[in-house]
């Protein structure tokens, strides 16, 4: 079976995910933004510990 990725903004009527979609969208977002902040955290401990071993 082959699956296809869609455009956010498309929806197949009656696919029954509609509402699923949108729900799922502002969480993805909050993780996306999550995992941003963790690898510049990530990055800043990296730089500090470079610095702190010369």
């Amino acid at each position: 079976m082959d699956f296809k990725l869609i455009d956010e903004d498309v929806v197949v009527e009656g696919d029954g995910y509609e509402g699923k979609i949108s729900s799922l969208q502002p969480e993805l977002q909050d993780l996306q933004e999550r995992c941003f902040d963790m690898s510049l955290k990530y990055a800043d401990a990296e730089a500090e510990l470079a610095n702190s071993s010369f």
